[in-house]
């Protein structure tokens, strides 16, 4: 047996995209199954995104569910007439979708970062950090600021023996070049250990509540 990746929600009732044999090599997951479709919208004009761009992932089809038992308002949430009259689940999902269709999962559309009102996401920093050989692990969250709403902060840990400000210039650099300019970290911090959930991925969550303690505690 081969182990293939997928992508599907409770609201969609089971699995609605699949990698096959001809993509299975590829990472991402994969193309729409039979009588489902698939897109890329902005989550906030609902406009359908370029190929390559990322936005919210959004399905529709056969396999929709007809709503949550007697919860009118939470259905009317997740099941959004779009322009061409048909019904989506809009999957709080960010992804992208390939030229020839296949899609990729990139993060919860939580994780996005609004600077200046601009779109930012974290897992394209940290993917674009994480190829500097110095780096062993980095997140990247946004945290408050008083007239850009917030801020890119990177926090990372690093090999012994780093050169950190050579690093933080070739950061600087290295996602100017690469990404949009309000990507850029505002603040680097150097962390020995990261904060981890009971599976063992860094645990976010600690890490945004710690920088809104000590955002609000300097207003004061």
């Amino acid at each position: 047996g081969r182990l293939r990746e997928g992508y599907g929600l409770t609201e969609t009732v089971t699995v609605c995209s699949l990698t096959h044999n001809a993509s299975s090599d590829r990472s991402g997951i994969g193309l729409p199954l039979a009588n489902t479709k698939m897109k890329i919208i902005d989550p906030e004009t609902k406009a359908i995104k370029e190929d390559g761009e990322i936005g919210e992932i959004c399905v529709t089809g056969s396999m929709v569910m007809k709503g949550y038992l007697n919860q009118p308002e939470a259905t009317n949430e997740a099941l959004v007439r779009h322009a061409d009259g048909e019904i989506w689940v809009e999957t709080g999902d960010l992804g992208y979708r390939d030229p020839d269709g296949f899609y990729h999962f990139t993060s919860r559309i939580k994780r996005m970062i609004k600077v200046s009102g601009i779109p930012i996401y974290p897992i394209q920093i940290e993917n674009l950090i994480a190829e500097i050989p110095e780096v062993l692990q980095v997140a990247a969250i946004g945290i408050p600021h008083p007239y850009q709403m917030q801020v890119v902060k990177v926090f990372l840990r690093v090999k012994d023996g780093t050169d950190k400000p050579a690093l933080e210039e070739r950061i600087v650099q290295l996602i100017g070049e690469r990404l949009l300019r309000y990507a850029i970290p505002k603040e680097i911090e150097y962390l020995d250990l990261f904060p981890q959930t009971l599976i063992g991925k860094i645990d976010l969550k600690v890490l945004e509540e710690q920088e809104r303690v000590k955002y609000e505690s300097s207003l004061k």
